[in-house]
Parts: structure tokens; sequence; C-alpha cells
């Protein structure tokens, strides 16, 4: 089996007798791999190395299982994250952490995982709920709890009315966006979500790879009239339902891949696109 390994934090890597560096924008590829243990030495004092087989990789990375080949995507735990916020909150203990938000209700932990770079953190109330906000580069960020379940939101948002609405856009080819209209019903979390056009229409292309990767991403994220509208009249009547719940589509050379959420790992499905006149005509599981 090959490898293919990638780091947002420089690393050095031992592997046998030798040394290499993994930088953030490089990607160390490991053909044959023999099951040597291998391990991986960030730059940064901050995180914790890592040591294991490939074959076996800790479940905190990033895995995704390809046909011919396995991807890791290293996450490092920070072994002295930083405190941003702390506050007692009618029953409730939270702290927020550089990655982490942890709450502490009635001997009971609950921990979210933050993949954002938070800043200006604040911990207070919100239709009624635990509502942590902070500030993003260039959005607003807001986490809310129920005392079961989490929200997080990434964007723009405005109380009203005993209502929260938010629109948080999406990061694809046509720009969508979602608006989210959250209330609290009987405490808990009562969520409305509506697809929206950022630029109110979705562009068009004629790149035959960008209208694939368009059709997924519109399947994905549930607009149902613009991935047939894609489609070729000998595939209007396809079941668009076939391809499942994924979380990400990726272009390789002529290949897409649909990226699914099997646990421990994440496994890639290729397809093949055949087009007629921007359209697509074909579509082939491989």
């Amino acid at each position: 089996m090959d490898y293919k390994i990638f780091s947002k934090a420089p690393c050095l890597v031992w592997l046998g007798d030798e040394r290499l560096e993994l930088s953030s924008e490089s990607v160390l590829v490991i053909k044959d791999y023999d099951g040597s243990i291998i391990s991986f030495s960030p730059l940064s004092s901050r995180l914790l190395p890592q040591t294991f087989r490939l074959s076996s990789p800790p479940e905190e990375n990033v895995i995704t299982i390809f046909k011919n080949y396995t991807e890791i995507e290293l996450v490092f735990q920070n072994q002295n994250p930083k405190l941003l916020a702390e506050k007692y909150v009618a029953n409730s203990h939270v702290c927020v952490y550089e990655n982490n938000a942890i709450i502490s209700i009635n001997n009971k932990i609950f921990n979210f995982f933050i993949k954002y770079n938070i800043k200006n953190v604040e911990i207070m109330t919100k239709l009624n709920f635990l509502a942590i906000i902070a500030e993003l580069e260039k959005e607003d960020y807001l986490l809310l709890f129920d005392g079961n379940d989490f929200l997080e939101i990434v964007g723009t948002y405005e109380e009203n009315k005993g209502q929260i609405i938010a629109t948080q856009k999406l990061n694809n080819i046509t720009k969508h966006a979602v608006q989210i209209v959250v209330e609290n019903l009987n405490n808990k979390l009562n969520i409305s979500k509506t697809l929206l056009y950022s630029q109110n229409k979705p562009k068009l292309f004629k790149n035959n790879k960008i209208i694939g990767l368009q059709f997924f991403e519109a399947i994905n994220c549930g607009d149902e009239h613009l991935a047939k509208f894609l489609l070729d009249d000998s595939l209007k009547n396809c079941d668009l339902g076939f391809f499942g719940k994924y979380e990400e589509v990726r272009l390789d050379g002529d290949l897409f891949y649909l990226i699914k959420k099997d646990k421990p790992f994440r496994t890639a499905t290729a397809y093949q696109l055949s087009f007629k006149n921007n359209k697509i005509s074909s579509i082939i599981e491989l």
C-alpha cells in the first residue's frame, strides 16, 4: 500500500534510518510501505509528536482510503493549549481553549473541537442557550449548546424576536449560502435551513471538470434543481440519492472522488464522467 502524508504544522519525519522534513505546503509519498514504525515531530514545541505504523494511524488524524493509496492528514495535539475564556454560567462551567470548548454540567463533560482560529472570545447565553461568541479574520463565530447538542455558525448572524438568523457561506464553486434560523423549542435547539445563492443565481461554466465538481457539490448541499440542470436529457431521471451522503468531492486528474465518513476512517469512491454540450452524459463508478 502507498501513502500520501500531509501536515499543516511543519515537522521532522523519521522512517527507519531516514530523516525527512515535511512542510505545510508539501506532501510526503511513501511507496511500498513495509510496516515500519514512523515518527513525526512538529517543529513547534507546543505540539505533541506522534509515532505509529501507517497501517494503524491514530484516529485524531484525518485518514482517507482511496483505491490505490491511503491519505493521512496529520493533526497534532497541543500539549499546552492556551485558555481563551472561562466562565460559570448557571450550572455550567465553560472553558474555551485554542482548539476546543469543554463544558461541564452536573458531572458530565461535553467537548467540542474548534477548527478555526478564534479570538476575542466571550461566554454568555442566547435564547437561553449557552453561547460562545468569537471573531474570525473576516466572519463571526457562534457556538450554541442546549445541554445535549451543539450548533456551530460561521458567518453573520443577528438576534431578532426570539430567533437567531444567520447566513453562512458554503465554500463551493456555485457560491451557495445557507440561511439558518434558530429558535428555542422546549429548551432544545430548533433549526431550519434554507439554501441560497450568494449572487442570486448560480454561475454556469463551460469547463467540463468544473461542471463535474459543481454537479457533485450541488448534490451535497441539496441543490437538486442545479444538479439536474447539469445533466444531459438522457440522465434527467437518474436518482441523485444513489451517491449517498459524502463530506467532500475532490478532482484528481479526470476522476471525481466522493469522500465519505466511514468510522474510523474516510473512504473515497471514484467516478468517471462524460460530457456532451457542457452537460454530463454518463457517470461510471470505478
